[in-house]
């Protein structure tokens, strides 16, 4: 039963009908001071021998009016503690979200009730030995007393219920209701709103009784009878102890309730501070402060969906990584170097060089419209495609049309994969290769530097392609360098327009041709890294192929 498991920090006397009634003690303040300003004032027991009756009648009368009305405000709640209704969230939020709004309607009634019924005994004429009242002093008292009973404490009410549904809703959030958005009612309204709760509490404790009072004391300096006078200014005092009493009361609850509100929300700020996502802020009033609970609940989700994306993306790039070749065979008489680097966790960008049984060798640089983890699912299933055929044994012409055949298969929405594919004969030195829309790569020779230009339309595109490949015979110190386009699309960090280009590499590949260096792809990386900024818009990968002199 949630109510029971939420009994652990809060009372479960104050979730009883007789916890939830004696919270109202405040109310019979609102009556005290009517005794009490008479005494003071010498009225009461010595002036009128009926006093006392009527004194006790009428608490009577109060405590029996406020305690029904608190019990039918209370009842829907009380039937879902007891049990006797399903006590699932969205029932419990409706009935506490409620409980302020039905006490206000059932404690205004009650007030009004009540405030008729004394008007009515303090204008009985055999209640005063000098005769009935003047209409002028039972028009004062009336408005004193529908404003005491009728408005102060329907006020006195909302607050006290706003206290304890605060604590409620704390107490619930452990099982996390009260952490987000009302199922079935709206999130803020007026009678509770921030902004607004300063001036109803100044008009209820300034403006209304100084306007009451000023009244009293016109009535009071027209009367002729000192008894009537003395009434009147007996009202005037009661009214302003009654301000004070239940002002300072009203100002102490809501600084209570506040304080938990505040609390709460400092608790939330501190847990995104210190990277406790997993906390969720209770939602303790319905007013902006209640919005701002939810906001910071949708932050801490978001954040906590991030941290638990950045363990899913190290995972996936973990994988990811485990698809590249970690110790790639290289060829006799020839020199290899590559670099990849993402500019996500994972990537677009793929490479692989595989060693055939009969001693060739494929070289694969390719390049997946888009990054992340689509682009990321699409480079495993390449990998598994280039493995499968190398596995079976497929001859090398056939390789783009039967990849491009799975490809189109597995990719939708206008995705595609350029691919640039090689593939060694050691004891011969040829290449043959093709490129399929991918960056040209460059052979730099002591005769001539050339890009092997893309024959085709990156695979994927259309169901049905024909690719011729193409023979080159690498000669000593022949040097081929493949990469991405994340290379000759690297933007200036001068002005972020211009950017590589091909030229710049093909010039590159030609001038460190003979460089006599085994760390060209590191060299060529300081040379992007003087330029623009690597990897920081794009993928970027490189594969250095060189035969020896």
């Amino acid at each position: 039963m949630i109510f029971k498991k939420a009994s652990d920090s809060f009372s479960q006397v104050e979730t009883t009908r007789l916890g939830f009634i004696t919270g109202f003690w405040p109310v019979l303040l609102v009556y005290a001071v009517g005794p009490i300003g008479d005494t003071i004032m010498g009225r009461g027991v010595v002036t009128e021998p009926i006093y006392p009756v009527m004194v006790t009648i009428s608490l009577l009368i109060t405590i029996t009016v406020f305690v029904v009305a608190g019990l039918w405000a209370y009842r829907p709640l009380a039937l879902l503690i007891n049990n006797s209704l399903p006590t699932d969230p969205p029932l419990i939020e409706t009935a506490i979200y409620a409980l302020p709004y039905r006490i206000g309607k059932a404690f205004l009634l009650a007030g009004l009730l009540f405030a008729s019924i004394d008007v009515v005994l303090l204008a009985v004429p055999s209640a005063y030995p000098a005769g009935r009242p003047p209409a002028g002093l039972i028009f004062g008292t009336a408005l004193t007393h529908y404003f005491a009973f009728g408005l102060v404490t329907t006020v006195l009410g909302v607050s006290r219920t706003l206290n304890f549904t605060t604590r409620l809703r704390k107490s619930l959030s452990q099982q996390n209701i009260f952490t987000g958005n009302l199922q079935t009612a709206p999130h803020t309204s007026s009678m509770i709103s921030v902004t607004k709760r300063p001036w109803q509490l100044f008009i209820i404790t300034s403006v209304l009784p100084l306007m009451l009072m000023a009244i009293l004391f016109m009535i009071a300096r027209d009367m002729d009878e000192p008894h009537h006078r003395r009434a009147a200014y007996t009202s005037i005092f009661q009214m302003f102890l009654g301000v004070l009493i239940c002002g300072s009361y009203l100002v102490y609850m809501m600084r209570r309730t506040m304080k938990l509100v505040i609390d709460e929300l400092e608790c939330g700020m501190e847990s995104i501070k210190e990277g406790q996502y997993s906390k969720r802020v209770p939602v303790l009033l319905d007013d902006e402060t209640g919005n701002m609970a939810r906001s910071l609940n949708t932050a801490l989700e978001g954040l906590q969906e991030r941290d638990d994306l950045k363990d899913a993306l190290s995972i996936a790039a973990e994988i990811q990584s485990g698809l590249l070749p970690s110790n790639p065979p290289i060829p006799k008489r020839f020199a290899l170097e590559t670099y990849q680097q993402s500019c996500y966790d994972v990537g677009g960008d793929y490479y692989d060089i595989l060693e055939l049984d009969d001693g060739r060798l494929w070289f694969v640089v390719a390049d997946v419209a888009g990054k992340g983890y689509s682009a990321a699912l699409t480079v495993a299933n390449l990998h598994a495609i280039i493995h499968a055929l190398a596995s079976s044994g497929q001859p090398f012409d056939q390789v783009p049309n039967i990849t491009n055949s799975a490809m189109s298969n597995i990719l939708t929405r206008g995705r595609f994969v350029t691919v640039f594919m090689a593939e060694l004969v050691p004891d011969s030195n040829v290449v043959h290769w093709f490129n399929a829309g991918h960056t040209p790569p460059v052979l730099a020779s002591h005769k001539q530097t050339i890009l092997l230009e893309s024959m085709g339309t990156p695979l994927g595109i259309f169901p049905e392609l024909s690719m011729p490949t193409r023979e080159q015979v690498l000669s000593e110190g022949d040097l081929l360098a493949v990469f991405t386009d994340g290379v000759t699309e690297l933007r200036s960090k001068k002005d972020n327009i211009n950017m590589f280009g091909i030229k710049r590499v093909k010039e590159w590949v030609a001038i460190n041709r003979n460089s006599g260096s085994r760390r060209l792809a590191q060299a060529f990386l300081n040379e992007l890294g003087r330029f623009g900024k690597p990897a920081k818009d794009d993928d970027l990968t490189m594969l250095f192929l060189q035969r020896k002199e």
